[in-house]
């Protein structure tokens, strides 16, 4: 489940998903549905498990490609002529380069890095064909870096919509972060997350900050529940000695 960020999320259904899916009716009335969105804000902000969510719900087919795994300018093309082409044959259908930075950047950041100059344009090239081809596949990009992303991508035609999530999250997303964390784990029932100063304890926090804190209890109530039975892991097992937090 997702948590926070409800407006970034309408956004990318109203925009991305639904354009794909009736896509037929897109055409019928004469529009052109974006082919590129760019999602950037900071690390840990949840652009990744948001973006990952919203493509597993729509029920589309959605390949995922970390930037960071390119190690140099041969495989990097041939993940990337892959990718384009397993979402052709699969369309309706979305393509998720998560850490996009890597792949695109602008002017002295791109000279250090002999991957970037020859598969940016490879990438342009796959990129520009889905529209030549009326292709029903949208490319969705996510970094922390949005200024290094190359000024020839982000134009219209190529990315036609760049969405933050930048912004500080409310007190109401908190909450429902937190919630969404809590749903997956064993936590206490009689815990009034109703009555918690979410906006004084948690200033600052981003999406992974929050899901990080759950993490941190959960370990501390297993490690807990281990010494109280003296490491007895079938007694562990039990429904009513599970460890809640």
């Amino acid at each position: 489940s997702i948590g926070g960020f409800n407006d970034v999320k309408h956004k990318i259904i109203e925009e991305v998903i639904m354009p794909l899916q009736y896509a037929k009716i897109c055409r019928r009335i004469g529009v052109s549905p974006g082919r590129g969105f760019i999602v950037y804000g900071p690390s840990g902000c949840g652009k990744t498990h948001l973006l990952s969510c919203v493509g597993e719900e729509s029920g589309l087919y959605m390949e995922s490609i970390s930037c960071c795994e390119f190690i140099n300018e041969i495989e990097t093309e041939k993940i990337i002529k892959r990718a384009f082409a397993n979402a052709k044959n699969a369309s309706p259908s979305i393509l998720f380069f998560d850490n996009f930075e890597v792949l695109s950047q602008t002017g002295h950041q791109a000279s250090q890095n002999a991957i970037n100059g020859h598969c940016s344009h490879i990438f342009m090239k796959y990129l520009d064909s889905l529209r030549k081809e009326k292709c029903d596949v949208v490319v969705i990009c996510a970094t922390n870096a949005i200024d290094s992303i190359h000024p020839s991508l982000r134009r219209h035609g190529r990315f036609d919509v760049e969405i933050s999530m930048g912004r500080q999250l409310s007190a109401a997303e908190k909450f429902d972060i937190l919630q969404s964390c809590l749903s997956s784990t064993q936590y206490e029932a009689d815990i009034d997350l109703e009555s918690m100063q979410i906006e004084d304890d948690m200033q600052g926090f981003l999406a992974c900050d929050i899901s990080g804190i759950v993490r941190e209890a959960g370990l501390l109530a297993v490690v807990d529940a281990i010494h109280a039975s003296n490491g007895d892991e079938n007694l562990l097992l039990l429904d009513e000695n599970i460890p809640t937090i």
